[in-house]
């Protein structure tokens, strides 16, 4: 007899966003490649704590978004149509306080916040983080 044990729905989350994430910088994207437009608008800076996603050297994403400064990536994956980080459990915790408190300043909208996970848009990208005891991730995807 096959005994089965549900996984909780933030770890299949956070698995599918992995997945599709490593499975589009493995076998390429339906987006063409492009570098982006370079911005005449004035640099942008990190609420307090925060460090910008450029200045991790990560080159897509919204203009002046940022996440705490100290946050380890344990993999990144930077794309002109998504760009993902996974981190430590414990950071993606950090990364949804780090969004809420500072979502103002970072021009988040339609936030929706749960359970240690959320989502939002932001310049013409959808955004999520989402949390598991074992990993978290932050994906931005241009929106179509």
């Amino acid at each position: 007899m096959l005994v089965t044990t549900p996984v909780p729905t933030a770890v299949r989350g956070l698995a599918i966003a992995v997945a599709c994430a490593v499975a589009a910088t493995t076998v390429g994207c339906s987006a063409p490649a492009s570098e982006p437009a370079p911005s005449s608008t004035p640099r942008a800076s990190a609420p307090d704590g925060g460090q910008l996603l450029s200045d991790r050297g990560i080159r897509n994403g919204p203009a002046g978004f940022s996440i705490p400064a100290d946050i380890v990536a344990l993999r990144t994956i930077d794309q002109p149509n998504v760009v993902t980080l996974v981190v430590a459990s414990a950071d993606g915790r950090r990364l949804v306080t780090y969004l809420s408190e500072h979502r103002d300043a970072l021009g988040l909208r339609e936030v929706v916040s749960r359970e240690g996970s959320m989502t939002f848009l932001v310049q013409g990208w959808e955004g999520a983080v989402t949390t598991s005891p074992e990993l978290a991730g932050l994906t931005l995807r241009r929106k179509p």
